[in-house]
């Protein structure tokens, strides 16, 4: 990204994994221990490490990455329709929302890769 001229959609994407990989749910979660001050990891004496605090700001970051990224946005849609397929205990409302994901991938031209999923929820 940076050498396409965007330095800053690339600086805000260095080590953003964490944030992207995340749902929503844990993002609120990790900003409410940084609000409460919660310890992730406590000095030690040995190695001589620091006392590390929660960091918070974790949602407003990821809102700032869909913000400036569809790729990541339509990534987000698609993360959220996976889970909810993965937690489904109907095989039909799992290839619903298979094919819900088949039909964003279309939308937005990433339709080869998951050409699979097709051929897999074709005979419910």
């Amino acid at each position: 990204m940076a050498e396409e001229g965007s330095s800053e959609a690339a600086k805000l994407l260095k080590n953003s994994r964490y944030i992207l990989m995340s749902k929503r749910s844990t993002l609120v979660q990790k900003d409410e221990d940084a609000r409460k001050g919660k310890l992730v990891s406590t000095a030690g004496e040995i190695f001589n490490t620091p006392e590390i605090k929660a960091r918070g700001g974790n949602e407003v970051w990821y809102d700032e990455l869909l913000e400036e990224n569809k790729l990541f946005f339509t990534i987000d849609l698609v993360k959220d329709l996976l889970d909810q397929a993965y937690n489904s205990h109907d095989e039909i409302e799992m290839c619903v929302r298979l094919e819900e994901i088949i039909d964003i991938c279309k939308a937005t031209k990433n339709s080869d890769s998951l050409s699979n999923l097709t051929d897999d929820c074709q005979g419910v």
